[in-house]
């Protein structure tokens, strides 16, 4: 306080004027009339202002004590005791009417102040000060929170700026790349078109050369025969019609092939110069703690989760309550390789079963995960045994109708899949759909084993693949798309979440770097931005726990 005080004393000892304010002559300033508000020379502080009647009462402060602390806080006070009345100026006012918020002299209480309350001059005065101070400290405490805001939106003006900045150069530098693409390619098509037509005019010139010859060698002929013909002696005429050849065919024509050609623009679209995606922040919420390592999760209503761990086996139905978990059912000895939308698993021997009903219906043995799609198909993956005397396999892609169960828990049979496709060089492991009906898998190469993030379009032909961005392995555990329609996937290997375009550039590998999250197994986006994140046990006797983050 006294570091704040010293500050503004210092700042008003730089306001003391170079002359005195009575006179406007003397330089010598040596007090100040703190009801007047005037700095004073000593002549006409003692010889003038001190003579004065109504200024009997006024306080004069030295001016070198005029920027102490003591000092500066008694130049605050007012004189309370000579205030004139705005209604009746003959009055002098001696009470605070606490209703009219105002002076009041005898006269007013008299004529307007009936039964109102009264306060001492001094008393409202002080009063008006402790507010007024009180109301000073909070808004010196407001002022560095403000300033903390505005530097927070500096610097948020600034990193957005600049990364727009970066953004609108990628889209130049690409514009420029698709330009010089565009180009070189334009010279190519014109050194081949180029290449193409000096084979046909060298050809061309080639025979013009022939027929010019030929030509000039029938003229002569022609010149030859026309004088043998205008002949005036028969054994002239006779010797050298006789030495004349015969002419042969002339066939020249038949050497010279023009070839045409045919140009046809190709049909850019500028959509495919890219897409600007946004990107998502994240921060923490809460942490909670479960008993089960969910290796999948799954919104059924409102509020109202399944979560399903492969490791313990279990299912339950959850609602998340007040930063817990309610567990509302339970279902144990579930040994399922994946679950789905509608409570749909495949059970390890090969089993679709709909739980918690647990009626089961068999379509085969080598399922291994399950989805239901936007049109509420069940969608399955499977291994493909192509050839059964080597052990290479591929992946395969059913679609099936969804079952269909009746009241008293039969059900009907699964009929031949409506759709199925082989996937060469994959197996699949998990399978999510997409806004725009795409499906993106996680699968695993038949060859090496190593897995990846697939994209492939409604009709599962092939579009691109991740197969991460750390320097460590990539091992997929879990993948979802957000309502931005970026792709999500849990990296159990690395601990971090990646985040992938709709065209399978990565956004960031490194969601999680700043979070104390360890071994992801399942990732979850809700429509109005939450992601939760279940994770393993760290270590054997301790719970496991699902993280909560909320996009900022």
């Amino acid at each position: 306080m006294k570091t704040e005080s010293r500050s503004i004393n210092k700042m008003e000892a730089e306001l003391i004027p170079k002359i005195c304010e009575f006179c406007e002559a003397s330089r010598e300033i040596e007090m100040k009339c703190v009801n007047c508000n005037l700095f004073l020379c000593g002549a006409c502080h003692l010889k003038i202002h001190s003579k004065i009647k109504a200024a009997n009462d006024h306080n004069g402060i030295n001016v070198q004590d005029y920027c102490t602390e003591s000092i500066f806080e008694n130049s605050r006070k007012v004189n309370l005791k000579q205030m004139s009345c705005i209604k009746h100026n003959q009055k002098t006012c001696f009470m605070f009417c606490k209703d009219c918020e105002q002076l009041i002299c005898s006269t007013c209480i008299i004529e307007s102040h009936d039964q109102h309350k009264f306060e001492e001059i001094d008393n409202a005065y002080h009063e008006k000060v402790n507010k007024l101070e009180n109301e000073t400290i909070r808004i010196d405490s407001e002022i560095p929170k403000v300033e903390i805001k505005a530097t927070r939106l500096r610097e948020m003006k600034f990193e957005g700026e600049k990364s727009f900045l970066e953004i609108k150069s990628k889209i130049f530098q690409h514009e420029y790349q698709i330009k010089e693409d565009i180009s070189m390619e334009a010279k190519t098509l014109l050194a081949r078109v180029d290449a193409r037509w000096k084979v046909t005019k060298d050809s061309i010139t080639k025979q013009g050369k022939q027929v010019q010859k030929i030509r000039d060698d029938l003229k002569k002929r022609n010149a030859q025969l026309s004088l043998i013909l205008n002949s005036r002696q028969a054994d002239e005429f006779f010797s050298k019609a006789s030495n004349i050849n015969h002419l042969s065919p002339i066939t020249f024509l038949s050497h010279v092939q023009i070839e045409t050609f045919r140009f046809t623009p190709s049909n850019r679209d500028c959509k495919e110069i890219g897409l600007c995606h946004k990107k998502e922040r994240f921060e923490f919420f809460h942490a909670f703690q479960t008993n089960l390592a969910i290796s999948k999760m799954l919104k059924i209503e409102e509020n109202q989760y399944v979560l399903y761990s492969h490791i313990e086996n279990k299912l339950q139905q959850v609602q998340f309550i007040d930063k817990t978990i309610n567990i509302q059912k339970e279902v144990n000895n579930v040994v399922a390789s994946d679950i789905a939308s509608n409570l749909y698993c495949l059970t390890d021997n090969g089993k679709l079963m709909r739980l918690p009903l647990c009626t089961n219906c068999q379509y085969s043995d080598d399922l291994i995960c399950i989805h239901v799609n936007n049109e509420n198909q069940i969608v399955v993956g499977s291994k493909f045994d192509d050839n059964p005397y080597e052990e290479i396999y591929s992946g395969m892609i059913m679609i099936f109708t969804s079952v269909v169960y009746f009241h008293d828990y039969t059900y009907k049979e699964i009929e031949d899949p409506l759709f199925r496709r082989v996937l060469d060089n994959f197996i699949p492991d998990r399978i999510t759909s997409t806004r725009d009906n795409d499906y993106c898998l996680i699968v695993r190469e038949t060859l090496h084993g190593r897995k990846q993030i697939a994209r492939f379009n409604h009709k599962f032909e092939f579009k691109w693949a991740y197969d991460g961005c750390c320097k460590d392995n990539f091992f997929p555990a879990d993948v979802t798309e957000a309502p931005s329609e970026l792709i999500y996937v849990a990296d159990a290997y690395n601990g971090t979440i990646h985040v992938l375009n709709q065209d399978g550039d990565v956004v960031t590998c490194n969601l999680l770097a700043n979070e104390n999250v360890a071994d992801p197994l399942s990732v979850y986006i809700t429509v109005p931005g939450m992601i939760f994140i279940g994770c393993k046990k760290t270590k054997k006797n301790q719970p496991a726990h699902i993280y909560l983050f909320k996009l900022k």
